[in-house]
């Protein structure tokens, strides 16, 4: 990437946004041309130093977005005047200038390959998901995000912190006037403990992501006339300690010896119980991965003292206790009121307002959260319902009372148990007719699967129904073709079994054994199919003969074959043999005539 690339690059910046000469936004982008850093390096500055000054530098109060703005609002202003919009249409204008081409992202040679490389690197950089690429430049551009962070709190008062996202390795800035707020009210916490604010506050979090990694904050001090923190100016607590060869960011917690880990685990019972282990790196990773696998099991705290984690981990037993001790809804299932489902939304909600714009349809694709809680706790199953119900039921449905209905009633009621699944064959002709055991508890089945889907039992029947005759073949049989000698032998077979005694010409071979592969083919597909749709039958015709007619075997299909086409040489055969006796026995009696005459 050369100097008249990045000159040209923030020039157009400094036009698209209209920054004048005098600006200190205009004198920082023109210092970044001449500094000697890596290019991707200069490309993070230069889109730090957008999201800075939109950030903060251009009146951040106003640029807050409240939760109760109109979604189009919000969507027009973000799209509007970004600092990512700012840098794709710098450089499409840059390329445009110097190499005539209208998109950055068009590669014309193995050099325009590279500055594409760096410039989605430099991206990464900005955005804290990668570190500058060695040592070095990732330590000056920590040193340069500090700076920057305390140049911002002497512009604007305002105090931030340099952050690393989940699984990132280096930092970016993040400040907010929310975040500014609660400094100034809350006690320091640890540095590896990070900043979360204030449960129900009216606050985005951080940009992107749940739980950074707070890799410099401000050191603050107590105002005991106030009873407010302030900040100790020009101190700041920093917390990466190395960076690696790839030029990550690191921690204590990336490269401390040992770990305080609160483990909690909850029992079948219903309890909770819990320990603090001190564990090192390696026995933390493989701690992460049994817990993964084991959802009984919870990481409550990793960094910080035992001290602290076991306050973490006691605070979590008696959430759990609590939450154990409470009483359950009285429904089939076990469900309780925190249970929830994903429910995919009604997309015809996204078109009453007009047509949807494309961030609309995305939201609106969304699965919908539903809980347990929030649905009065008798309209799900429960009590005596799988044999007489009473209410309304979910989705406005009328539970009904089964055991009082006609035994036609029953029956198909029956039938539609049998067909999803819960109530076998073999019962359903044992109490056909009559709501008994097995038909009551097919039905407890059928409206704990209700209960968990959040649906009326009707629709839960009709759904696991259509689940089961849509059910394809689950291993559909590969035809083997028999070896030729095995054909032989059939072939052979066959036409002893005709009474063909002489040897078959090579054109009578082939066309014996083509046929008796296609009967082979042809038995083994009837058998499959056979296996296949056997038990569908059964559901979808309770009672029905279970027996069906499937050809005979290629053995038997072949001496019939073979019969069949020699049944007219045979014939004429027998009829040659027995005209030749006939003559032979004629002519013995004329000899014998003969004889008698001449005697």
């Amino acid at each position: 990437m050369d100097k008249d690339f990045k000159q040209g690059f923030v020039d157009s910046i400094i036009a698209l946004r209209g920054f004048a000469p005098d600006e200190e936004i205009t004198k920082i982008l023109q210092d970044l041309v001449s500094q000697e850093v890596p290019d991707q390096v200069f490309m993070a500055k230069v889109y730090t130093e957008l999201n800075v000054y939109d950030t903060v530098g251009a009146d951040m109060s106003n640029d807050l977005i409240s939760f109760q703005e109109p979604y189009g609002q919000v969507d027009r202003r973000r799209s509007s005047r970004t600092p990512l919009n700012t840098f794709n249409k710098a450089l499409n204008n840059t390329v445009s200038q110097l190499y005539g081409v209208s998109d950055w992202k068009t590669i014309q040679s193995e050099e325009d390959g590279k500055r594409n490389v760096d410039i989605y690197a430099g991206l990464d950089i900005a955005a804290g998901i990668k570190g500058a690429g060695s040592p070095g430049a990732s330590e000056e551009y920590y040193e340069y995000l500090n700076t920057k962070l305390d140049k911002i709190y002497e512009d604007t008062g305002l105090l931030g912190t340099v952050i690393r996202p989940p699984q990132g390795e280096g930092g970016t800035i993040y400040v907010t006037e929310d975040l500014d707020e609660y400094f100034r009210n809350n006690a320091p916490v640890n540095l590896s403990d990070g900043f979360y604010p204030v449960e129900g506050k009216n606050y985005r979090k951080y940009p992107g992501f749940a739980k950074p990694t707070i890799l410099t904050r401000p050191a603050m001090k107590l105002n005991e006339e106030t009873n407010t923190w302030e900040p100790v100016d020009g101190e700041y607590l920093k917390a990466v300690e190395s960076y690696s060869s790839e030029g990550k960011f690191n921690t204590d917690l990336d490269i401390g010896d040992t770990f305080s880990v609160a483990v909690g685990i909850r029992k079948p019972d219903g309890s909770s119980v819990g320990e603090v282990q001190t564990l090192s790196r390696d026995e933390l990773a493989l701690l992460e991965d049994e817990v993964a696998e084991d959802p009984s099991k919870e990481i409550i705290f990793t960094p910080g003292t035992k001290e602290e984690a076991q306050a973490a981990l006691d605070g979590w037993l008696d959430y759990n206790t609590n939450l154990a001790s409470a009483p359950e809804y009285d429904i089939f299932g076990g469900i309780t009121p925190e249970y929830a489902i994903y429910k995919q939304p009604d997309l015809a909600d996204a078109f009453r307002d007009g047509e949807p714009t494309a961030s609309q349809m995305k939201d609106a694709l969304l699965p919908e959260q539903i809980y347990a809680g929030s649905i009065p706790e008798e309209q799900f199953y429960g009590a005596t319902d799988h044999i007489s119900g009473q209410g309304p039921g979910l989705n406005n449905t009328q539970k009904i009372s089964w055991i009082s209905l006609a035994p036609q009633e029953i029956k198909a009621v029956q039938t539609d148990l049998m067909q999803a699944g819960y109530l076998g064959v073999e019962e359903y002709f044992l109490e056909q007719g009559a709501w008994q055991e097995k038909t009551s508890g097919a039905m407890y089945s059928a409206m704990v699967d209700a209960n968990l889907n959040m649906i009326d039992v009707y629709t839960q029947l009709n759904a696991e129904k259509e689940r089961y005759f849509k059910k394809p073949p689950l291993t559909p049989k590969v035809y083997q073709t028999p070896s030729p000698g095995f054909i032989k032998d059939q072939v052979d077979a066959a036409l002893k079994s005709a009474g063909v005694t002489r040897k078959l010409t090579d054109a009578e071979l082939v066309a014996f054994s083509d046929f008796y592969i296609q009967a082979d083919k042809d038995y083994d597909t009837a058998t499959a199919e056979y296996q296949k749709n056997l038990d569908l039958a059964n559901k979808l015709f309770p009672g029905a003969p279970t027996e069906i007619s499937i050809p005979s075997t290629a053995g038997e299909e072949l001496a019939a074959f073979a019969e069949e086409k020699f049944a007219p040489q045979e014939a004429a055969q027998q009829r040659g043999i027995q005209e030749r006796n006939d003559m032979s026995y004629l002519f013995s009696s004329i000899d014998q005539f003969d004889r008698m005459i001449g005697g």
